[in-house]
């Protein structure tokens, strides 16, 4: 397997928002208007897409080497930061 682009070089908020706007549409509560947002979002900034597929390619290889681990975490509370 390719391993994901590397994010060593991304500033940190932009892989953060990447990672938000993932948990978003995997939520099962993003709409048309909050996808067209994202898209937007990624669409605006060259880092920004490159954030992009470094979360989603990390997101797929978690999904291959550790099925459930993405909806176990998705269910765990958030700690108050």
């Amino acid at each position: 397997m390719t391993p994901p682009p590397s994010a060593a070089h991304l500033p940190a908020p932009v892989v953060d928002a990447a990672v938000e706007w993932l948990v978003h549409l995997w939520s099962g509560e993003a709409t048309e208007h909050s996808r067209a947002q994202w898209q937007r979002w990624r669409d605006a900034d060259p880092l920004h897409a490159q954030a992009w597929r470094h979360v989603e390619a990390t997101d797929a290889r978690w999904r291959v080497q550790a099925p459930g681990l993405a909806q176990a975490l998705a269910g765990a509370p958030r700690s108050a930061g």
